[in-house]
């Protein structure tokens, strides 16, 4: 998979939770599925970023994101 087709399937996963998000009724669900489509736009943002130097990776950490207590993202929906 070349780098714009991960970076538009991660910003295709950040498109679906806004959709959720927007038909959820829970008002934390909907705060974490907002952040989580944040992450996956950050995430897409930086396999841009790396394609637009020519390296496979840079690794960039973001101090202050939490996800709610229990949530655990498994690697294989992130591509890992």
């Amino acid at each position: 998979m070349s780098a714009s087709e991960q970076a538009a399937l991660y910003r295709l996963h950040a498109a679906k939770c806004i959709e959720l998000a927007q038909t959820s009724t829970d008002s934390q669900s909907k705060l974490s599925l907002l952040e989580i489509a944040r992450s996956w736009r950050m995430l897409a943002d930086q396999v841009d970023k790396n394609s637009e130097i020519g390296t496979t990776l840079v690794y960039e950490t973001q101090e202050g994101i939490k996800l709610p207590r229990g949530l655990m993202i498994d690697a294989a929906v992130i591509g890992h």
